[in-house]
């Protein structure tokens, strides 16, 4: 992440985060957020095959469920960012909810991490995963 963008994104409602080690900080930061991510139409056919994993957001990795949405591909458009962000910018459900599923996995990240930073502690939970 840019450095300036760990600050912004802290003290913002809701984000738009690339897939990455952006979507653990965003969870540790408890800042509710939709994954985004999109690469050529060439890379992603012959990319996919060889993805074993349910998801590509790691703080849903992380959790072994969706927790944040993940626009993809063709899902990653403008009109299905304005669906998620609507949903998780006003106060309600689908905002409270997210942000108790993101503590939830902050606190995974800490139990498990044994003094180890908490992206360390993601990196192990993935491996096993893919392993």
């Amino acid at each position: 992440m840019v450095p300036d963008a760990l600050p912004a994104l802290y003290h913002s409602r809701a984000g738009i985060v690339a897939s990455g080690t952006a979507t653990v900080e965003a969870a540790l930061m408890g800042t509710p957020f939709v994954m985004v991510y999109r690469v050529s139409p060439l890379t992603y056919f012959m990319g996919k095959p060889r993805v074993k994993v349910p998801y590509f957001a790691m703080v849903n990795l992380i959790a072994e469920e969706e927790i944040v949405p993940e626009l993809v591909q063709h899902k990653f458009t403008a009109e299905n960012i304005v669906a998620e962000m609507s949903k998780l910018i006003p106060d309600g459900e689908p905002r409270t909810v997210m942000i108790e599923r993101l503590a939830a996995v902050k606190t995974r990240l800490k139990e498990g991490s044994g003094g180890v930073h908490p992206a360390d502690t993601a990196a192990d939970i993935i491996l096993k995963m893919i392993g």
